[in-house]
């Protein structure tokens, strides 16, 4: 899972997308190939724009999904030596994540927004937006006694996004 302040408009396509750095994205692509899980990419995202309004979501989509969509791009950049792997924002599923009213996410959102980051500046504020987002969306894995381990993602609302099975993560060995 990722958190990203919002996603970037790619020029050439007009289409807004995500990225990251192209070994990461060739070693979740093996880990899922070498051990036969499913994998997902879920991204937290503050903002849909560089200059639109806070709309905090996760994202989500499988590496299956994702595996024909990359845009890869060897050639090394500033932010990335070895490359980058980009998805269109679209090739995601979006859950709007609610902010908590009172909770802590709201602080730190009216911290970013407004520029009152203090003295650790900008980027902590977002980092700390990230962290919150994430702690909105939760993960959790139910474990029956003697069966497979499945993970269950739930939204800040309690709501069930998906169910990622684990009929491949059994602890026997082949």
């Amino acid at each position: 899972m990722k958190s990203k302040h919002h996603p970037v408009l790619y020029q050439k396509t007009g289409r807004y997308r995500h990225g990251v750095d192209l070994p990461n994205w060739w070693d979740y692509l093996h880990a899922q190939d070498e051990s036969g899980c499913p994998g997902y990419l879920g991204i937290v995202q503050l903002t849909d724009g560089p200059d639109r309004p806070v709309s905090p979501r996760f994202l989500l989509a499988s590496f299956e999904h994702l595996r024909f969509r990359a845009q890869i791009q060897p050639e090394p950049i500033p932010t990335a030596n070895h490359g980058m792997a980009y998805f269109d924002a679209d090739d995601f599923e979006r859950h709007d994540i609610p902010p908590d009213p009172n909770g802590p996410l709201r602080s730190a959102l009216e911290s970013f927004i407004h520029g009152s980051a203090g003295a650790d500046g900008t980027a902590a504020a977002l980092v700390r937006c990230g962290r919150e987002l994430m702690r909105a969306t939760r993960l959790t894995f139910d474990a029956p006694a003697a069966g497979p381990l499945d993970v269950k993602v739930y939204g800040p609302d309690g709501t069930l996004l998906r169910i990622i099975p684990a009929r491949c993560c059994s602890s026997a060995a082949p």
